[in-house]
């Protein structure tokens, strides 16, 4: 991760970062193209992801309190979908995706639709 703190000539620990003080912010857009076949839909595409944050630091240079603020980010990213949905159900499916490229990950879930 890319820190940038503003106007501090030194680094900050980060355990004096407080998350609940974290803001957060994240955008996907994932288009696929997928082709149902029977109870099966196997999908891929690509998937763009952006992602800031930032926040407030508070800390003690001598008996002086200073407060900074941190960001991290954009950190943005393209990676590869891969996945296919089975419906068990009319209203139960499972779901498992591959997600590889610049961010690796696997997903397996399970939705019920009213």
């Amino acid at each position: 991760m890319n820190f940038t703190i503003e106007n501090v000539p030194f680094p900050i620990n980060i355990d004096d970062i407080q998350p609940e003080r974290l803001k957060y912010h994240e955008t996907t857009l994932t288009p696929v193209v997928a082709l149902k076949w029977g109870k099966f839909m196997p999908y891929a595409g690509p998937r763009y992801t952006s992602a800031t944050a930032n926040t407030n630091v508070t800390y003690l240079i001598g008996n002086r309190e200073l407060e900074r603020n941190i960001k991290y980010g954009p950190l943005e990213n393209w990676s590869m979908v891969i996945g296919v949905k089975a419906w068990i159900t009319d209203n139960l499916s499972l779901n498992a995706e591959v997600e590889t490229m610049e961010n690796e990950s696997y997903k397996v879930g399970v939705t019920y639709t009213f």
